[in-house]
């Protein structure tokens, strides 16, 4: 991690320490294969978790832990990319500090997350279900599509709600990497919902006209007349842009720094306070009724 990032560092953060390392990246494709079954077997973790993040998995004390070396404005990202999620009641990954302890160098800091697959579920990607994010789909083909889908499958109401506070999430925070396996659903016998979020390290990347993000699962172009116009009659959206409109980022720097007893420097607040603002004043101009 950057010496950049040191710095929010105080005398009080706590990191939790990391060991034994699950499975070495550097192992050929076979041993792979066979590590991450035997995983899957002795953990209960879903092969197709395993498998996104093959060598940063980590035991303590009985539990089992995903760990990401990042650079300082990145793992800002990844922290305030879960309280966002909560604030609009998305599952997401909860994040601790953390070191990594080497026998032979430095730790290695960064931040990192319990496993959140539960062995009772499945786990499947958008290609898993069938939908091709290449090239990039507009936002209403995308929604009417897994409108459609999930009502075929019996999916209730509140699946597709929480797919706008997706969408209206992932707006605010200029989302470049919301595709693949980087969204997740949790499929069980009679059921399927969004699985905890994660991997928000491209965050706040915004493009001049915030709408054209790179690999985003949905384009949301505001700049499109029916796009706008289904914005402006959909209730739920306009509650969920609403609430985009009482995001406080100043406040939740406060929570961030107690619970995890840091200081994020004055400069990166003034970034994500300038692109707070910028994306607020397009929402009220233009997707507000």
């Amino acid at each position: 991690m950057s010496l950049e990032l040191l710095s929010l560092f105080t005398e009080k953060t706590k990191f939790l320490e990391l060991y034994d390392r699950l499975l070495d990246v550097n192992s050929n494709d076979l041993e792979v294969d066979y590590y991450i079954n035997s995983l899957s077997k002795s953990t209960g973790i879903n092969k197709r978790c395993l498998y996104l993040y093959n060598g940063n998995w980590y035991y303590k004390n009985g539990l089992v832990y995903f760990f990401k070396d990042l650079p300082p404005l990145e793992a800002l990202n990844e922290i305030i990319g879960e309280y966002i999620s909560n604030y609009f009641d998305l599952k997401t990954v909860n994040y601790s500090l953390a070191k990594v302890i080497h026998s032979n160098s430095e730790p290695s800091l960064g931040i990192t997350s319990l496993n959140f697959c539960n062995p009772k579920y499945s786990y499947k990607s958008v290609h898993d279900l069938g939908f091709n994010t290449y090239p990039l789909m507009p936002f209403l083909s995308n929604l009417e599509i897994f409108n459609k889908y999930f009502k075929e499958n019996n999916t209730n109401k509140d699946f597709i709600l929480s797919l706008k506070k997706l969408f209206v999430r992932d707006f605010f925070t200029g989302e470049n990497d919301r595709r693949g396996d980087n969204l997740l659903f949790e499929v069980g016998s009679n059921s399927i919902s969004l699985a905890p979020l994660f991997d928000y390290e491209w965050s706040f990347s915004y493009k001049s006209d915030y709408y054209s993000y790179d690999n985003s699962l949905a384009v949301m172009d505001i700049t499109d007349k029916r796009t706008l116009e289904y914005l402006k009659n959909d209730k739920e959206f306009q509650e969920l842009f609403s609430k985009l409109l009482t995001i406080n980022l100043s406040k939740m720097f406060k929570e961030i720094e107690k619970n995890f007893e840091i200081l994020i420097p004055n400069s990166s607040k003034s970034f994500y306070l300038e692109q707070e603002e910028r994306v607020k004043e397009l929402v009220y101009k233009t997707v507000i009724k």
